[in-house]
């Protein structure tokens, strides 16, 4: 029903949100990195200055190599990249293809090729396409924004109660059939309206964080 396809909509979207942010983060790890080697080299005093963008480029040319090996999830070293996280939604996205194009070969068929050293790697064209376009869309919106983590917050304020909470707590519910005023229900609705209050406050907050660094916003400027 609509719930079910408000708690898909949300989950899909902190996913898209977080490989953006995690471009972000990763790029402000590695200036930090670079930064403290500076520091200790030329002593603390030294002008240490790097720019975001050229590891935000190198990290999306990562991802866009990484996305196109098959069912990389079961690759668990890949977590490490947070290559992980945006799986689930490249199979979403390529199994309601599938199902609706059954016939297309640039969807659906698998080309065998050989890499040296690594054997055999499947290539499909769709597949090709669709997540490269996909990461270097995620890249490009890391460089235009690069305080997306604040939007990223209030994605998480709004995602949180709804998927953490009060789903949760609604099926339990009804699973369990709790008596409707009881202490028990009572308790459970009570949790549901105070994490309500804190997802607000939350969001309240990063709403606030978002206005303060728009107004000092200036495109592809790095960011400490």
């Amino acid at each position: 029903g609509k719930k079910v396809q408000l708690c898909g909509l949300a989950q899909y979207g902190n996913l898209v949100g977080v490989s953006i942010g995690y471009t972000i983060t990763a790029s402000i790890s590695l200036v930090a990195i670079g930064k403290a080697n500076c520091f200790h080299g030329k002593g603390h005093g030294a002008k240490c200055t790097a720019s975001n963008y050229p590891y935000m480029g190198a990290f999306g040319g990562l991802q866009i190599l990484l996305s196109q090996i098959p069912n990389f999830h079961k690759l668990s070293f890949l977590s490490i990249i947070a290559a992980v996280y945006v799986q689930p939604f490249f199979q979403f996205v390529e199994s309601k293809c599938n199902k609706k194009w059954p016939e297309s070969n640039f969807i659906n068929k698998e080309y065998s090729l050989k890499i040296p050293l690594l054997g055999k790697f499947r290539v499909n064209h769709f597949r090709l396409v669709w997540r490269t376009n996909y990461v270097i869309l995620t890249t490009f919106i890391a460089m235009i924004f690069p305080f997306f983590n604040s939007i990223l917050g209030l994605l998480g304020a709004l995602a949180f109660w709804p998927l953490t909470v009060y789903f949760p707590v609604a099926m339990h519910i009804a699973q369990t059939k709790v008596k409707k005023y009881s202490g028990r229900w009572l308790a459970l609705n009570l949790l549901v309206l105070v994490c309500l209050i804190v997802s607000a406050l939350a969001a309240v907050g990063s709403i606030v964080g978002l206005i303060n660094n728009v107004k000092k916003y200036k495109p592809f400027e790095s960011i400490d």
